[in-house]
Parts: C-alpha cells; structure tokens; sequence
C-alpha cells in the first residue's frame, strides 16, 4: 500500500504511551470529499497501524475545522481535551484520539 500518512508517537518530543501513533496530514480533495475516501484512507490506516503492533491513534486538526471533526467523531475519534492554540500551522487545533481495532489475522 505505500506509506501511510503517520509517524510513531514515541518519536515525537511529547510523552505518549509506548504502542500509539500520529495520523499525519491525511486531506481528501474538496471535489473527491463525500465519496467515503476519507473513511476508506482511515480504515486503512487503522488496518496498518494494528498490523504494527499499535494500540491507539492520535491526530491534531485545526479548532475550527467543523466538516473535518464530525467526520473523526463519526469514525471513533474523541477529543483528548489538549489544545495547542499556537501550532505549527498557524492556526489553533485540538486533539483526537481513538484505539486500534484488532488486526484481522486471515478468515475463520
């Protein structure tokens, strides 16, 4: 599948738990948006991430992103309550988190 779009946690400068990782930069294109590629693009990540050993996910989205954070609250995500109002892209955002499904080890 290529590289996905995030980067272990406990290669960040913040104290996380060992077994959790960031979601980086994952944007669908306005015009391919409500097409369920974004839930496809998290599906898979989660999926990659299990398959790593990973427990949990985390990610930062801007603050006022509203289209961006209904759709990580209806994919399992839930505010952390961590906010960062100078971030590195300029803008406030704030933190979600969710658990890595199991990964699927073949057909029963």
């Amino acid at each position: 599948m290529g590289r996905l779009p995030y980067a272990p946690a406990d290669r960040l400068r913040e104290m996380l738990s060992v077994g959790t990782v960031y979601l980086w930069q994952l944007f669908v294109r306005p015009n391919w948006q409500g097409h369920g590629i974004a839930t496809q693009l998290m599906q898979a990540a989660g999926t990659e991430a299990a398959e790593r050993g990973y427990r949990g996910m985390r990610l930062w989205t801007p603050q006022g992103a509203r289209r961006a954070r209904r759709f990580y609250e209806r994919e399992g995500w839930s505010v952390t309550g961590r906010t960062n109002p100078n971030s590195p892209f300029g803008l406030p955002t704030v933190e979600y988190a969710r658990g890595v499904l199991p990964a699927n080890r073949g057909s029963p």
